[in-house]
This record gives structure tokens, sequence and C-alpha cells, in this order.
């Protein structure tokens, strides 16, 4: 039994990351991240697979857990945002078993709009009272 190998007869070999989008991602387009495992299974059991989707390099910021018997998963970033530009990357248990994927970065690009300043009411005097 090799060191990938748990007692429930599981080997997870390859874990990856990957982004459905187009080529220059923009403000509002929707982003599928697919993360993919390729396991095998020493036994006729159905194993469940947990995925785990962050955003982040290292640890990073827990995003989603998907439990699913199905070898890929994935997070769908409905209406993007310059905020969601960053690294991603997912992990795969199985069983005992714990692999991460490389990270891959993801470029939103967009106008960001600047916050607007409204004073009410709009003729002040020194001593009044304003609403922002």
């Amino acid at each position: 039994m090799n060191k990938t190998e748990t007692q429930k007869g599981v080997s997870i070999n390859t874990v990856t990351i990957t982004f459905d989008a187009e080529e220059d991602i923009r403000r509002g387009s929707k982003i599928i991240l697919t993360c993919s495992a390729s396991i095998l299974k020493h036994t006729t059991e159905r194993i469940q697979i947990v995925y785990l989707f962050y955003k982040g390099q290292d640890k990073g910021v827990l995003l989603e857990k998907v439990t699913s018997d199905a070898l890929e998963s994935q997070y769908i970033i409905q209406s993007a945002r310059v905020s969601h530009s960053g690294y991603y990357h997912c992990v795969v248990e199985a069983g005992t078993e714990k692999k991460k994927s490389e990270s891959t970065f993801i470029t939103v690009t967009g106008n960001v709009t600047s916050p607007l300043l409204t004073i009410q009411p709009m003729d002040v005097i020194v001593g009044d009272s304003i609403e922002l």
C-alpha cells in the first residue's frame, strides 16, 4: 500500500482546477470553476468525495464545500466583479486522503464604479445638520 492509498482502498492521483470563461473576463461575466480528481478505487463500494473551493494560494478563504460521488465538481460565480480577481484552488478529500490542486489566477476587468456622496439638504449653512 503506497502513501496515497487509504484503508478504504482509495488513491487520489491528481487534483486540478480550471475555469471556463471568456479569454477576457469582464465585470458581470459568468465564471465556472471546475475541480477534477483522478481517483483510483481499490473497492467496488461507492465513495463520497468532498470538494473544497478556496480563493487564495495557501489555505485561502473557503468558498464552498460540496460532497459528491462524481469525479468533478463546480463552483459558479454568476456575475463576476473586479474583487473576484485572484488565485483559486481546490482540495479533494476521499476516505482519509486529501490532496490540493495547483492554484490558478483569474483576472476580472472592467470599470469600477466610484462611490457617490450626496449631501442633503443641498444648501448647507454653518450649524445645520446634514445627512450623508
